[in-house]
C-alpha cells in the first residue's frame, strides 16, 4: 500500500477533515496569523505621526523606490517595522499613479 492510498495511521477521518475544512471556509478557526479559534485577527490601522509621515514623504520625494538597506535605516530611525515602511511606500506609489491618471 502506498502513502497516497490512505489507511495510514495519521490521516484524519473524513468527518474530521470535513469539519476542519468547514471551519476554515467559514472563518471559525483563527486568521492567517495563526490566532486562536474565534478571535478577531484583523490588525488595527497604523497611525503614523506627523514626523514619520514627513520623513517618509521626504524620502519618497528624493527616491521613489527604497532599497532594503534604506528601508531598514528608516525603520530604525522612525521606530516602525520594515514591513510598515514597505506598505507605506507601495501605497504612496499607488496614490501618485492614481493622481496622475485622474489629471488626464
Amino acid at each position: 500500500m502506498s502513502c497516497c492510498e490512505g489507511g495510514g495511521g495519521n490521516s484524519p477521518l473524513p468527518a474530521q477533515k470535513a469539519a476542519r475544512n468547514e471551519q476554515w471556509v467559514c472563518g471559525v478557526a483563527g486568521g492567517a496569523d495563526g490566532g486562536a479559534e474565534g478571535t478577531d485577527s484583523k490588525r488595527t490601522r497604523t497611525a503614523y505621526t506627523r514626523h514619520q509621515t514627513l520623513e517618509l514623504e521626504k524620502e519618497f520625494h528624493f527616491n521613489r523606490y527604497l532599497t532594503r538597506r534604506r528601508r531598514a535605516e528608516l525603520a530604525d530611525q522612525l521606530r516602525l517595522t520594515e514591513r510598515q515602511i514597505k506598505i507605506w511606500s507601495v501605497a504612496r506609489l499607488l496614490l501618485g499613479t492614481q493622481c496622475r491618471r485622474a489629471a488626464y
